[in-house]
């Protein structure tokens, strides 16, 4: 499922006939559907991924960025596959933990540059 503000929807939506998104937050999805307005192949729902009325015919793509550690990871794995038509496709990307003091040194080291380029990317948008 996109970025909770719709990046990712939007850019889907670029390649798809018709994205949805879902967040628990009312602000980003608030956000989000602002943006939508004016875009009807986007759709965003408000609710718990695990819980919300979602289409029974599936999607051919279920994606979920940085969300996954937020969820009791097994139901979230099954009700992802639930959601997905025979020969879709799953893509599913983490935060993983700092190991070592060095990966965490690392990590703050690139938050700057992280935060920079997430400012420029909106300000393209």
């Amino acid at each position: 499922m996109p970025w909770t503000d719709g990046l990712l929807a939007q850019k889907l939506a670029e390649r798809a006939n018709h994205v949805t998104g879902i967040d628990k937050s009312p602000e980003m999805i608030a956000c989000a559907r602002e943006f939508a307005a004016s875009h009807p192949e986007l759709t965003f729902v408000e609710g718990d991924f695990l819980t919300a009325d979602l289409p029974a015919e599936g999607y051919d793509l279920v994606c979920s960025v940085t969300t996954i550690h937020h969820m009791d990871f097994e139901a979230a794995l099954i009700r992802m596959l639930e959601l997905l038509r025979p020969g879709g496709t799953l893509v599913i990307v983490g935060l993983a933990r700092e190991a070592s003091l060095s990966e965490r040194a690392a990590m703050i080291a690139a938050a700057p540059i992280v935060r920079i380029t997430e400012v420029l990317r909106r300000a393209r948008a």
